[in-house]
């Protein structure tokens, strides 16, 4: 009986796992993403792809969810200038309930090193 517990703990953990970070790298054409830095380093600095832009001392996730119909089945890929800012982010749309959220590793600083398209 102690061992079928264990089990389907473990089944529960796995089966809620999602990676916390990507690298900019792994960063896809369709991929979902949000951008929370300020507007001053949104204009600077921002990635050409697609993205929306939501600074994060504005973000309100279940508002976000709900205007974007994001229904869980894609993943939310959130940038910020070097990850801090996105990790709170991604707290907060876990707490909102969107599961598959992850921080892109090193912000806009590792996606212009590893030479994504930038505008500047």
């Amino acid at each position: 009986m102690k061992n079928l517990f264990f089990l389907f703990l473990l089944l529960g953990a796995c089966s809620d796992m999602f990676p916390a970070e990507i690298s900019p790298a792994e960063i896809k054409k369709n991929n979902l993403i949000l951008d929370v830095r300020t507007p001053a380093e949104h204009e600077e600095l921002a990635l050409i792809q697609e993205h929306w832009f939501v600074p994060l001392d504005q973000l309100e996730p279940t508002s976000f969810i709900r205007e974007h119909h994001l229904d869980g089945s894609k993943p939310l890929y959130i940038l910020c200038r070097s990850g801090k800012r996105a990790e709170i982010a991604a707290q907060k749309f876990k707490q909102a309930g969107l599961k598959k959220v992850a921080v892109i590793r090193g912000g806009i600083i590792a996606a212009e090193k590893m030479g994504l398209p930038i505008k500047k």
